[in-house]
């Protein structure tokens, strides 16, 4: 048995049970076997067994040196795992820096679920530079890849239908399609204004008063999510000084009309 992959994938055929053949023990030497001579996947492996106290007793240093040492040789699985442990603050100190380089690598590596994390980062501005439309063409390409998870994401922003072109041209693809959705919207059509509103309001907070400023447009043709987003500015002093009772006012026709979420904001 001189071939570390043969021996990972005893060790994994142990691990999985396939075929009945459960084995911690058997699963945690034949791992640290093919650690020994190198392979990555390996040493990812038995990091996760060092991890958990699989078939040996728990020891979290040693397993995120592992994790360190097969990350460094791009493997997909330990640079998730050590971006994880980075962003939770487990068995590490806490580094939301490190936890978005490691997402980043384990996703060009093809890592889907890294893929998401870092999307999610980029929205909120953790441990990299806040960049709202960057996240989400990013999970929209994760869900049209096929990822169930990203689709869930783009369920919660299905106001932003980004067209993303197989080209190297997509920030100008992007940019034609706001220019589209500002020319429908001075026209009057109502869809566009919202979702100008919502793309405003989602990016850099010096575009409040243009979701602000959209919201309005929207709410004059009493459109019940309209008058909802005018409320939240009013409400929340967004783009506009605030004004409490103004916010009451909106949210009641909106909650008039039927809208949900206008409803429990009355309570």
């Amino acid at each position: 048995l001189d071939d570390a992959f043969c021996l990972d994938r005893f060790g994994s055929y142990f691990y999985y049970g396939i075929k009945k053949s459960k084995c911690d023990e058997c699963a945690y030497v034949f791992y640290k076997l093919a650690a020994e001579k190198g392979l990555a996947s390996a040493k990812n492996h038995l990091g996760v067994c060092l991890l958990n106290g699989i078939g040996i007793e728990q020891d979290v240093i040693g397993a995120i040196k592992l994790f360190k040492e097969a990350s460094a040789e791009n493997d997909m699985n330990a640079n998730f795992y050590l971006a994880c442990a980075y962003n939770k603050g487990d068995y590490i100190e806490k580094d939301y820096k490190k936890a978005f380089e490691h997402y980043s690598r384990a996703a060009q590596l093809g890592h889907e679920r890294a893929g998401l994390c870092m999307a999610i980062m980029y929205m909120n501005g953790t441990g990299t530079t806040k960049d709202t439309m960057k996240g989400m063409k990013i999970i929209t390409k994760l869900a049209k890849q096929g990822y169930k998870l990203a689709e869930k994401y783009t369920k919660k922003f299905k106001l932003f239908p980004w067209e993303l072109a197989d080209t190297d041209n997509e920030e100008e693809d992007f940019i034609m399609q706001v220019s589209k959705y500002i020319a429908e919207a001075k026209e009057g059509k109502v869809e566009a204004q919202i979702w100008l509103a919502k793309y405003y309001e989602n990016i850099k907070s010096e575009k409040e008063e243009r979701a602000f400023f959209w919201w309005g447009k929207a709410a004059v043709h009493n459109n019940p999510a309209g008058l909802y987003g005018l409320a939240y500015c009013y409400l929340r002093g967004y783009g506009t000084p605030q004004d409490v009772k103004k916010s009451i006012e909106l949210l009641k026709k909106s909650a008039d009309m039927g809208l949900s979420k206008a409803m429990n904001m009355l309570g």
